[in-house]
């Protein structure tokens, strides 16, 4: 997320930055679990995520990735991204693994055969609010990234009733998280030492042995 500093701390490392137009990743948020319940909260995410890796643009082994253009001609990307990052490029990069299972729906799509299916969902996914709602808030940073807007300005009223959701959506999260903040600021320290040493001992058993 933080390209620049990324790129200070490993030098020689490569930065592929993926952009995908942001109603689309909205879109595909609101399918996901535990996402906020709120438009203008996800779409500040993709400008949250997108503007840190842009940061690193002037950065020589930075590439920019467009998700249409990955999903719909694979090969030729998958070509340009191996060159740029010095790999030999290989068919099997393209080939499903059915042999990849996950518990979780979410996860089991993004394992899936690349297809153009996704492209343009929001068209079907969101309303003409909703759209409007994004487009508001990434503002002139869409059209950096290389996505045009199509809606209209979104009225203050469903401005207010989304930041509504967001702020019952955020209160709903800690109302469920403070039993367990609770807890951490109430138990003893005996029972704090007691679960540090219990954590510790997962983290020894499950750690690789070293040489």
């Amino acid at each position: 997320m933080f390209t620049a500093t990324l790129c200070q701390w490993y030098p020689d490392a490569y930065i592929i930055h993926i952009l995908r137009d942001p109603r689309d990743v909205v879109a595909s948020l609101a399918r996901m679990p535990r996402q906020p319940n709120s438009v203008l909260a996800n779409a500040k995410t993709w400008v949250r995520l997108n503007l840190g890796a842009w940061r690193g643009r002037q950065y020589p082994r930075y590439l920019p990735v467009r998700y249409e253009e990955l999903v719909t001609q694979p090969e030729e990307e998958l070509r340009r991204i191996c060159s740029f990052i010095g790999e030999e490029y290989s068919s099997a990069m393209l080939v499903e693994r059915p042999d990849c299972q996950s518990p979780g729906a979410w996860l089991r799509r993004a394992q899936e055969p690349v297809t153009t299916t996704r492209i343009g969902k929001w068209r079907e996914e969101l309303t003409a609010d909703e759209v409007a709602l994004i487009e508001w808030k990434v503002g002139a940073h869409m059209q950096t990234f290389g996505y045009e807007p199509v809606g209209r300005a979104p009225s203050r009223l469903s401005v207010g009733r989304d930041l509504t959701k967001g702020l019952v959506d955020s209160l709903t999260r800690h109302i469920g998280e403070f039993p367990a903040g609770w807890y951490s600021l109430m138990r003893s320290p005996s029972i704090s030492r007691e679960e540090a040493a219990r954590l510790r001992f997962r983290r020894h058993l499950v750690s690789p042995a070293k040489p």
